[in-house]
């Protein structure tokens, strides 16, 4: 519906951790608990696998609403995953031209 009918009209974002972005990044990574994850090594986790599979989705929302009108979200709290989200997104957005923007999620309001 929303390829038929956005036409340049809606801008659409990403979305937090639970979005499609984020869910691509769990076959990859470890299987062990995110609190327990080391950010500096996570990240380079089959990064390029990651970013391949990324670009494929994002470049799929971009023909949606445009490249103009899809942006990619990201957000600062306390989640191990995130930092490991937002580090795709940042690398995500240099490969495919997808703009970035900074939210905040009221799930974590605490």
């Amino acid at each position: 519906m929303l390829r038929e009918h956005a036409r340049g009209n809606i801008i659409a974002t990403s979305a937090c951790c639970g979005s499609r972005l984020s869910k691509i990044l769990n076959p990859f990574l470890p299987e062990t608990n995110w609190k327990e994850w080391n950010v500096n090594e996570v990240i380079k986790t089959n990064f390029e696998e990651i970013q391949k599979a990324l670009k494929k989705e994002i470049e799929g929302f971009q023909e949606v609403f445009g490249v103009e009108n899809y942006y990619l979200e990201l957000q600062q709290n306390s989640l191990t995953f995130q930092h490991v989200l937002n580090y795709h997104l940042i690398e995500a957005s240099k490969r495919t031209g997808a703009k970035l923007v900074v939210t905040c999620d009221s799930h974590y309001a605490r």
